[in-house]
């Protein structure tokens, strides 16, 4: 016989137990007794007993067990765990929600949840299932289609590798100064997917520098981004503040590029002069001209260097000219030029080697081999 201990015990398991299996159905399928119903049954079975030796039939207190039909219909269609794409899941059940599978943060870190199918997972009497990643700190997602939180866990998981790429390649930033076209936006890959093992790409492109803090800061900064959508948004700002400064310097890059040009044909007219200046080939016009460009000074202003480009390009061609039609043996210098070449020599100084310049590194006259001056064989003795 059961002492009045054992049977009360037993009757708390009983109906944690029916408040178990009504949690799980989702409705009342097996009656919670209330505080009223016990009281009345007390009553019943007591008959007034004050003690323990007066109580006639302690089995009486009993309550009835569970339908058995019932209880096994109940987890028939409302198990503790679920085999799933040949993964086994573990149910929860709770009052007033739906049946759910939960993924901890240790589930998800070992990538438990690439095992979930793409399509929802229903129990035997058709009620769908919520799907819960719970990945701590109030970072937790609830949907009842896998898919979706199949791709969150895989964005997710790519992250991690994102964070931890730290090698990241350089990306040119814009010199308004220098350029009048905004830099493309640069890939590069950063990792592999997880679950499909394709690349993961990141790009990259200036942005503005919202760490400028004083005038001498970078205006433009480079950053990487996840996708494209977020690098074409982000540079927005920038190629507009470009386009502004590249507007503010044309002007001044346009000086500098017709003075570049101006130095270049200055200097191609002087090797002109050098090489031709007393060549036969040329008339006295050309050679007057060439003399007088090579040694003219650089404008101040663009317009009278543009002028000067357009003078120079003009004589080199005359002088292309010239040289193309003149038959090569013309290629002789004339006797008032041979005796203009000999005073300049003769009034040139003791010549100094180029590495030794020190008065003491003379050349003697005497041993000149002057024959390339004069276009001939002669030699002085």
């Amino acid at each position: 016989m059961s002492s009045l201990k054992e049977i009360l015990d037993a009757n708390r398991e009983l109906i944690k137990r029916a408040q178990d299996l009504n949690q799980r159905a989702g409705r009342s399928v097996f009656t919670i007794p209330t505080r009223d119903d016990i009281e009345a049954l007390l009553d019943a079975c007591l008959h007034g007993a004050r003690s323990m030796q007066e109580i006639v039939n302690v089995e009486c207190l009993r309550l009835p067990e569970l339908d058995a039909e019932k209880v096994a219909e109940v987890l028939r269609n409302f198990p503790d765990t679920i085999q799933v794409n040949g993964h086994e899941w573990r149910i929860e059940y709770r009052s007033g929600y739906e049946p759910r599978i939960r993924l901890d943060r240790t589930q998800l870190d070992a990538g438990d949840w690439r095992h979930l199918p793409d399509d929802p997972i229903a129990l035997a009497d058709g009620k769908v299932l919520e799907i819960v990643l719970d990945y701590g700190y109030w970072d937790t997602h609830c949907h009842i289609q896998p898919s979706v939180l199949k791709e969150l866990a895989r964005q997710k998981a790519n992250m991690v590798q994102w964070d931890l790429w730290c090698e990241k390649p350089e990306i040119p930033l814009p010199d308004p100064t220098k350029q009048t076209m905004f830099p493309e936006i640069s890939t590069t890959e950063y990792g592999r997917c997880v679950l499909t093992a394709e690349p993961l790409v990141a790009y990259g492109t200036p942005v503005l520098n919202r760490k400028r803090w004083y005038q001498s800061d970078p205006l433009f900064a480079a950053q990487w981004f996840r996708t494209r959508q977020e690098a074409v948004a982000m540079r927005r700002d920038a190629i507009v503040e470009f386009e502004k400064l590249v507007k503010q310097y044309r002007p001044l890059q346009e000086k500098a590029t017709v003075l570049a040009k101006t130095r270049l044909l200055q200097n191609r007219l002087q090797e002109l002069l050098d090489e031709f200046g007393t060549d036969s080939r040329l008339s006295g016009d050309l050679k007057d001209r060439l003399r007088k460009r090579a040694k003219a000074m650089l404008g101040t202003d663009e317009a009278t260097n543009q002028r000067f480009c357009e003078a120079a390009e003009k004589l080199i061609k005359d002088i292309e000219t010239a040289l193309a039609s003149a038959p090569e043996s013309e290629s002789v210098k004339t006797p008032v030029e041979v005796k203009r070449v000999v005073d300049e020599t003769k009034s040139i100084t003791p010549l100094q080697k180029p590495e030794d310049k020190s008065p003491s590194s003379k050349v003697k006259p005497a041993k000149a081999d002057l024959s390339k001056l004069f276009g001939g064989n002669a030699k002085v003795r």
